[in-house]
Formats: structure tokens, sequence, C-alpha cells
């Protein structure tokens, strides 16, 4: 067995002064070209969102009579774009693509990415594997809430001035600091 390309297309590069280069590609770029395309497709999206922000800036700074609050708005807007760039970029590019993929079947190799609609869903649905991944993450959803407050209550605890609190203090710590103590 070797590596299979998939079906090759050639293609004529005419490079004005140079010889003439004839490129093979194989599907596998073609598809990769497509996964780039849905990428430029997201970063559309993103860039359209900012300027629908960009336009309801615009249209609150038309509305503002003092100069001084105008300024002071707009070096405001200023300040926080790069962060709603980053976010938007970052955080809502790759959410949307996600929502895409999750009504497509999609691979890497293959340059179809048929609709599927809800069939995704109903494959994970019937997953064993999915269900403990839930049971997990309800597990972990339930215990961070109470072992921070838990954690709350007992600084709170020995921060009050009570009477034998450095003691009782310095048998909380103990432990901590004899466990880097007895390891060396």
């Amino acid at each position: 067995m070797g590596w299979n390309p998939g079906r090759l297309t050639a293609v004529n590069l005419d490079i004005p002064g140079a010889e003439p280069w004839r490129l093979l590609i194989s599907q596998i770029s073609v598809t990769w070209s497509n996964a780039v395309r849905s990428y430029q497709a997201t970063g559309l999206a993103a860039m359209a969102l900012v300027l629908v922000m960009a336009g309801l800036v615009l249209l609150t700074l038309l509305n503002v009579d003092k100069p001084l609050l105008l300024r002071r708005m707009f070096t405001g807007y200023l300040f926080i774009l790069p962060a709603v760039i980053w976010l938007i970029w970052w955080q809502l590019g790759p959410a949307l693509f996600t929502l895409y993929l999750s009504f497509h079947k999609w691979s890497v190799l293959a340059d179809a990415k048929p609709f599927v609609g809800l069939y995704n869903f109903q494959l994970i649905w019937d997953d064993d594997v999915f269900w403990n991944a839930m049971r997990n993450t309800f597990v972990y959803v339930l215990e961070i809430p109470i072992g921070m407050a838990l954690a709350l209550a007992l600084a709170l605890a020995l921060n009050r001035p009570l009477r034998g609190i450095r003691a009782l203090r310095t048998i909380y710590y103990m432990p901590a600091v004899t466990s880097i103590v007895l390891s060396r």
C-alpha cells in the first residue's frame, strides 16, 4: 500500500518572464482549500458583526451633544475594540463553525459536506460515552461551587479575631508545611 493522493488535478502556472509550471494538486489539497473557505466565511461573519457594532457606536456618538462626553466614549470604545475583536474571532467564530459542523457530515478527506440535520445529535443521544461525560460534567458543576463555599467559610472562620485563633491556624496549615519538608 502506498499513499493514495486521490484524484489529481493539473494546474498550469504562467508566471511572466519564467517558464510555465505544471502542478498536480491532489484531492486532499482541494479539501483543505474547502476548509480554508469555511474559515473565511467565519471571518467574514465576524467582520460583519464588527461593522454592525461600529455602526451602533457611530449611532451612539451622533446622538451625543457634548464633545467631552463624545471624546470619552470614543476613547473607551477604542480601548475595548481589541478585546471585542479577539472575542469575536476566538469565541464567536469557532462557536458558529461548531454549530455549522453539528448539522453536517464532516470529513477532512471528503469534498462533500452534506447536511444531515439532527442525525449527529441522534448518534450522540444513543452513545454511552456521551452520557458518561454528561454525568461527569454534572458532578463537576455541583462539586466546584460546594468546594468554593466551604473554602470561603473556612477562610472567614480563620480570619476572625477569636481566642486561640493562632493555634487553629497553625493546626490547619501544619500539614501543608510538613509535607513539603518531609518530601525532601
